[in-house]
């Protein structure tokens, strides 16, 4: 065992999670408007009351998730069907705008779909056009299979990957080369 590797991956990444040495100015922002943002946003008082009583990770996992919505304004959002109802509601809470739907339901493919799915849910199948440019990709549950991280990251072409031990959010983008950041986001 190395404990000095894992003490500098730490902090390298504690050090992504603030934005520095994040190179990007996209990737930049995501880290600082949606990572590590502590603000209030519109609807807080409203997302806050929604997700009491839910343990501490769900509850920063689903605020992380509202205020990427907000940011990166997707067209679709794409569920699990086992989703909790709080996660859905919470996205809609974030823009009102945004179709929600289940990964069952018959809904077209476009630009800008965000897709957010279990480990294990794509363990079985990771469909190619998740990761067709312009759309995004989280993965919640990571530590239950992290390979399926591996096999996202083989079948994007371009764009942004920034990944944790619980969840990894993929941006793709095929204009921009590959970029990945180990960061601690929830």
């Amino acid at each position: 065992m190395q404990p000095f590797s894992s003490i500098s991956a730490g902090y390298r990444r504690w050090r992504h999670s603030k934005g520095f040495g994040v190179h990007s100015p996209f990737a930049y922002r995501f880290v600082r408007d949606v990572v590590s943002a502590k603000g209030c946003y519109y609807a807080s008082a409203r997302l806050s009351r929604l997700i009491d009583g839910l343990p501490r990770a769900a509850r920063r996992e689903y605020s992380m998730l509202f205020r990427m919505v907000a940011r990166l304004a997707p067209h679709h959002i794409l569920l699990s069907e086992s989703a909790d109802r709080r996660l859905t509601e919470s996205l809609r809470l974030a823009d009102t705008r945004v179709t929600v739907a289940t990964c069952g339901s018959k809904t077209r493919g476009s630009l800008r779909t965000m897709t957010i799915l279990t480990s294990s849910e794509l363990r079985q199948d990771m469909p190619a056009h998740l990761l067709d440019s312009g759309n995004m990709l989280v993965i919640r549950n990571l530590r239950v299979c992290p390979a399926v991280l591996d096999e996202a990251m083989n079948q994007v072409r371009g764009g942004w990957i920034f990944a944790d031990k619980d969840i990894a959010v993929i941006i793709s983008d095929d204009a921009e080369r590959l970029n990945y950041t180990d960061i601690r986001m929830i």
